[in-house]
């Protein structure tokens, strides 16, 4: 009825492996350290407290408004992640966006300048560098 395993004509024996023979574990390093992360969170609280002007409630920034907080949400997240060759470089285009929407954000809302011109000036100035 049922059939039965036939049993291998050859078994082979599994190497034992020893304490020397082991490769040692990589210890895990944060992409950000507690430093940068309560850098981080600093900026966070200030940008909180830039959303309570008034300009902050235009319509034309509410996009840059989510995209800035969305950079500051994906730069915290990133205590969570190795730190690697790849994910430094995305750390860093992090940064620049920041940077850019930081200071048309300001000053949109702080100095009430046009945000159209704003964004034109700080693009234009940052390619440059």
């Amino acid at each position: 009825m049922f059939a039965t395993p036939a049993f291998p004509a050859k078994t082979s024996k599994v190497p034992k492996t020893t304490v020397a023979n082991a490769k040692p574990v990589k210890k895990f390093v944060p992409l950000l350290n507690e430093r940068q992360l309560n850098g981080v969170r600093g900026k966070q609280r200030c940008f909180e407290k830039l959303k309570s002007y008034p300009r902050a409630s235009l319509p034309e920034i509410q996009g840059l408004i989510k995209s800035l907080e969305r950079q500051y949400e994906e730069t915290i997240a990133g205590k969570s992640f190795p730190k690697s060759k790849w994910n430094l470089q995305q750390l860093a285009q992090t940064k620049k966006i920041k940077v850019i929407l930081e200071e048309v954000l300001i000053r949109v809302i702080v100095k009430g300048e046009d945000s159209r011109v704003v964004s034109k000036e700080v693009l234009e100035f940052h390619k440059e560098k």
